[in-house]
């Protein structure tokens, strides 16, 4: 009987606390003096237009702007030709963003995109020289695109301008056929 009793107090003892430490803990807070009413807070870092002050400022734009310069080409190419096609150009900066490539059924080529230069006067491409294969395409026996997300850039030296050309030479004992050139791009600055 007495192990009843001492079970009954543990049992209401605990359903004291339990309800103290949940249903009425405002009230025993009360109660005790340690609840106190909110306190308003007030931002200290204030501009001074009273907005909050943060520490990174100025406005973010959603999407990227177009380039200002655009450019786009194509060519047909003779395989195996001596000639080169002017792809993009003359201009202080190129940026090529996108190619695509192709040639005739049946026929292997070399595709090179190849960067020369002429003086800063010039307002074409007929006199550029001394320059260097920027990108080739090897046995290209059919359709292929190339991305460039980072613009492949050519960057004339001083008092000069860059032209890219394009050209398709043999390969694989194939001299002849045809090859299509598209690429577009950007003048930069």
């Amino acid at each position: 009987m007495q192990r009843r009793a001492v079970l009954g107090a543990l049992l209401f003892i605990a359903l004291g606390v339990a309800l103290g430490a949940t249903v009425f803990r405002t009230d025993i807070a009360r109660a005790t003096g340690l609840a106190q009413p909110p306190q308003p807070v007030r931002e200290q870092n204030l501009d001074g237009n009273g907005n909050i002050r943060v520490h990174e400022q100025g406005t973010v734009d959603a999407a990227p702007a177009a380039p200002a310069s655009p450019w786009s080409s194509y060519s047909g190419l003779a395989i195996g030709g001596n000639s080169d096609a002017v792809v993009a150009g003359p201009s202080a900066v190129i940026d090529l963003t996108s190619l695509g490539a192709s040639v005739a059924p049946g026929k292997l080529a070399y595709i090179s995109l190849i960067v020369e230069y002429v003086s800063a006067a010039d307002t074409n491409c007929d006199a550029a020289s001394g320059g260097a294969i920027v990108y080739a395409l090897d046995n290209l026996s059919g359709p292929t695109t190339a991305a460039f997300p980072t613009p492949l850039e050519m960057r004339a030296p001083s008092g000069q301008k860059a032209c890219l050309f394009g050209a398709a030479g043999g390969t694989g004992g194939s001299n002849d056929g045809h090859a299509d050139l598209n690429a577009s791009g950007f003048y930069g600055s």
